[in-house]
């Protein structure tokens, strides 16, 4: 059975979704899209 994964799930409105054959496979593929495309942006000193 496929597993999947939606922002819209993590209430974020984005269309990403990622499938995997195990939560585990999901969770791998999953973890880093929030940090790069939903995170705050932070600025540097001289940014």
């Amino acid at each position: 059975m496929i597993k999947s994964f939606a922002c819209p799930d993590a209430g974020l409105s984005c269309g990403a979704r990622v499938t995997g054959a195990s939560d585990r496979e999901v969770l791998e593929k999953a973890v880093g899209h929030p940090r790069e495309k939903h995170a705050p942006r932070t600025r540097t000193a001289t940014g």
